[in-house]
């Protein structure tokens, strides 16, 4: 994972102001029937970086608290396996995440090496292939330990100040979600 191609580098002799982030717009650079591909570049830090969102559609994730429950659960599990075997990439300033909207699953990797394709084709694998006997292995000894750690989130947000979580609610009440954190916390039993 350790980059080896710095692609977008400025030049050394280059006496022209950046643009303030107010007059950049992202630019449309891919449209197709599945695919909607932008780029904006990064004022921040000027550094190639590359951040990708995948949206998976699928209505299904939302359909019930039981099956919430048992999405979140693969997702962690997903994550948790992607960060012990992908290690050296985070070393090398990548990441992935996974989270769930209305629309389905969310795949967020990015960072500032072009080994970035790599670890998107290995959160890929993870997330859409057949469970190897790896990823079987690490299945049976973490469950029990991010089902935990899944349960202690759901508990943390019961006992959030009210004046906290009306932020959370109001999105919630935006979605066709009909569920509570008490619906979710009875399914993870």
């Amino acid at each position: 994972f350790i980059p080896d191609t710095f692609p977008v580098l400025s030049p050394a002799n280059s006496l022209e102001a950046p643009p303030s982030s107010r007059e950049i717009k992202p630019e449309l650079i891919l449209h197709q029937e599945f695919i909607k591909a932008w780029h904006i570049p990064d004022l921040m830090f000027g550094q190639p970086k590359c951040a990708i969102a995948i949206l998976l559609r699928s209505a299904v994730v939302i359909i019930s608290a039981r099956v919430y429950v048992a999405v979140t659960l693969m997702l962690w599990l997903a994550d948790d396996y992607l960060f012990e075997s992908c290690y050296e990439a985070s070393i090398a300033g990548l990441s992935s995440s996974f989270t769930m909207n209305p629309a389905g699953l969310v795949i967020k990797p990015s960072g500032f090496s072009s080994k970035l394709p790599i670890l998107l084709w290995m959160v890929l694998e993870v997330l859409l292939k057949k469970l190897d006997r790896k990823f079987r292995q690490h299945l049976k000894s973490r469950f029990d330990d991010i089902k935990e750690r899944l349960h202690h989130r759901y508990l943390a947000h019961l006992m959030v100040d009210p004046r906290f979580q009306t932020r959370r609610w109001a999105r919630v009440l935006c979605q066709n979600i009909r569920y509570t954190t008490g619906d979710l916390l009875q399914h993870l039993q």
